[in-house]
């Protein structure tokens, strides 16, 4: 009888970039807020979409997003979502505070 050999699917833990560590192949965005200034997110299978202004276009594009033009939405690889949302509270927020609008207040 042959030794069973490992299964090629073994799980191997590692850490994304926005959330917990998850199994390789199937990144959890744990954290992931439902609005960044202007940017909303919601989970769409593999990917992650983002409505935003079109101001914001040149940051979805530095993310790798792909421009879906029926439901006007970016989509973003989970694993390039992390650096997008800190960008975005890193240069949103400050913009919307020096305009009086308060981003925490829900």
């Amino acid at each position: 009888m042959a030794p069973e050999l490992a299964d090629s699917t073994t799980a191997h833990s590692v850490r994304t970039d926005v959330g917990e560590p998850c199994i390789r192949g199937e990144p959890e965005v744990t954290d992931l807020p439902a609005r960044v200034g202007p940017a909303e997110f919601s989970a769409l299978g593999s990917m992650i979409a983002v409505r935003c202004p079109s101001d914001l276009d040149p940051w979805m594009r530095k993310a790798g997003g792909l421009w879906e033009p029926g439901s006007r939405r970016w989509l973003i690889e989970r694993r390039r979502i992390g650096p997008l949302i800190r960008n975005l509270r890193r240069n949103t927020d400050p913009l919307f505070r020096r305009a009086g609008i308060d981003l925490d207040e829900g």
